[in-house]
């Protein structure tokens, strides 16, 4: 939905994922923001909905983030860069990178 290189600073971006199958649908969004050296954080809403019970449906929403000090504190990657190389480079990264560390909100 949204990219920005945040001028040279960081980068930002947002991303809706739909999957519809015959007995139900699923949706992530993702917003996904890196200030270089400063900050990382990685926010996602996860809606899925069966079509044995349609009036049901299920949020869970995530939220991560952390400085390069509480990342290390954490035992989390503490290198907030951009880069192919850097362990948030970009969301599927970060998510990856955070996924041991308790989440900042549910």
């Amino acid at each position: 939905l949204y990219s920005s290189e945040l001028d040279d600073t960081g980068a930002v971006n947002c991303s809706v994922k739909v999957r519809v199958m015959p007995r139900c649908w699923y949706v992530l969004c993702r917003l996904w923001l890196r200030v270089d050296g400063a900050l990382v954080r990685l926010r996602e809403s996860r809606i899925f909905c069966s079509a044995d019970d349609p009036k049901t449906v299920v949020r869970e929403t995530t939220w991560h983030e952390g400085t390069p000090e509480t990342l290390a504190k954490a035992g989390a990657p503490s290198d907030v860069r951009g880069g192919a190389s850097s362990p948030y480079g970009d969301a599927d990264a970060t998510a990856q990178a955070l996924g041991s560390v308790a989440p900042a909100a549910v």
